[in-house]
């Protein structure tokens, strides 16, 4: 498996949340990354995943990858970044 990274698109495909795309907010060790989709989970409260029950895409938007580890981003930026990096997933399938 690729390392995760912060920024990158992520869909759970495992627990309640099943389905629901997110970016990775943060990495928190080898086993956990937390992520964030900016509706239900938002960048001051993201989930805990165990990466094993997350499904990886390649597509990474680096400039809200930066801005999340420095902290200066808005919800609606995110929203608006998984909604872009889905339309690359569409094309592709």
């Amino acid at each position: 498996m690729d390392v995760p990274r912060v920024g990158q698109l992520v869909c759970s495909y495992k627990g309640r949340d099943k389905g629901n795309y997110y970016l990775i907010t943060e990495i928190v060790d080898e086993k956990y990354v937390q992520v964030a989709n900016g509706s239900t989970r938002k960048i001051n409260q993201p989930k805990k995943k165990n990466i094993k029950h997350l499904k990886f895409f390649p597509h990474v938007d680096n400039d809200l990858g930066s801005r999340l580890s420095s902290g200066n981003t808005s919800n609606e930026k995110l929203v608006r970044s998984i909604n872009r990096l889905l339309q690359g997933v569409e094309r592709e399938e």
